[in-house]
């Protein structure tokens, strides 16, 4: 009997794989091409899943945050000319 082609992955991978902007995220999708040409197939607990959902959005509310958009800003823009995604030159 052939064993099951799974593999478990954790927070990070999945935090990189959600944002494009995380350190991780190049890593994530080499790590997950790889694994989907292995056909290898990829478990997420229930608990890694939520945590990685946490870490995603506090860092977008931290970045609206920084930014004074609380609440009433639904999407942050980015520019290819700053890092964290505004227009202001104290960000550069």
């Amino acid at each position: 009997m052939n064993p099951p082609k799974q593999v478990v992955l954790d927070t990070s991978i999945m935090v990189g794989l959600m944002d494009t902007r995380d350190v991780w995220h190049p890593s994530a999708v080499m790590l997950r091409d790889a694994l989907k040409s292995a056909q290898m197939e990829m478990v997420y607990f229930d608990c890694v899943v939520s945590e990685a959902i946490n870490r995603t959005f506090r860092g977008l509310s931290a970045l609206a945050r920084k930014h004074g958009r609380g609440r009433k800003r639904r999407e942050v823009g980015r520019n290819e000319n700053d890092s964290c995604g505004c227009s202001r030159k104290t960000c550069n």
